[in-house]
């Protein structure tokens, strides 16, 4: 009974429907944020359990999909493991001996095996990450954590594209100074990041009129003009920030980045190796 298990969840066929559910839910998925992206934006900073938990039973109609996307992705990663177990120890079983050609012949499996890990990264961030968002204003103290010292916002500052520019009155770049405790300063920028106490902070700028707007379960598809083109927020008339324009420091706490950035460099090493040996071996014969 258990073999039969087994083969059925390491099935070649299995993976190949697999593969077309996840594809038809993440496209129902894409269909869904693009209606309403001003709801779903909020699940870029919510864990998954905790959005499931606090918005399925409130817009089931909206979220229907997470449920059997995060199944067919788990049963994929346990296809995908049984099916690089069952390889390897026919390579094994198989070989003659242990060489440097037997050892490439590994590397599709090893591949597999890294691949499972990045899935592993991805699951460890959605359930394990914190975001926070702070708002800033020049003299505020901002505490991200409990068991981290605060920090002071001494300046903010908005520099402009040059005058005379068709675009001179908006903004190209905005710097906040942060002072810890001890004195030491630390300079933030957009499209830049700094850490602090196992934190990455970043700065964002968030609307008013859409910073709560995924709060509000009755809002219809209809009504929401938002998109993910986020220009607008950035525009400042007469050379100064519009009152509707928040200046937030996002601090991020992502576990699984680390795990996801070395499987997927491991991958790519791994996978140039193998062609190059291949088209080696190609040449020779």
């Amino acid at each position: 009974m258990i073999k039969k298990i087994w083969d059925f969840l390491g099935d070649i066929r299995l993976s190949f429907w697999l593969l077309l559910a996840a594809v038809g839910l993440f496209f129902i998925g894409m269909l869904h944020s693009s209606f309403d992206f001003s709801y779903f934006r909020a699940m870029n900073e919510v864990r998954i359990q905790d959005w499931l938990a606090r918005e399925l039973p409130t817009r089931p109609g909206a979220n229907w999909w997470l449920p059997p996307l995060l199944g067919a992705l788990f049963f994929l990663g346990v296809n995908t493991v049984i099916c690089t177990t069952n390889r390897v120890i026919a390579l094994f079983r198989a070989r003659t001996r242990t060489d440097y050609r037997f050892m490439i012949s590994l590397f599709p499996s090893i591949i597999h095996a890294l691949f499972i890990t990045v899935m592993i990264g991805h699951a460890v961030t959605i359930t394990a990450g914190t975001w926070i968002r702070i708002p800033i204003a020049e003299g505020a103290v901002l505490r991200i954590a409990p068991d981290l010292p605060p920090l002071s916002v001494d300046r903010i500052e908005d520099t402009y594209f040059p005058k005379g520019s068709r675009i001179e009155k908006r903004i190209m770049q905005t710097s906040v100074t942060l002072a810890g405790e001890d004195g030491a300063k630390m300079q933030l920028s957009y499209l830049d990041d700094i850490r602090y106490g196992g934190y990455r902070l970043h700065l964002d700028m968030v609307k008013e009129k859409v910073r709560f707007t995924h709060r509000d379960h009755h809002v219809k598809a209809s009504e929401d003009g938002e998109t993910c083109n986020r220009a607008e927020m950035y525009r400042s008339r007469e050379r100064k920030r519009e009152s509707s324009q928040k200046l937030f420091l996002l601090a991020i706490a992502d576990p699984g980045l680390p795990v996801i950035l070395t499987a997927f460099s491991l991958i790519l090493i791994i996978m140039t190796w193998y062609f190059v040996e291949a088209l080696r071996k190609r040449g020779n014969e």
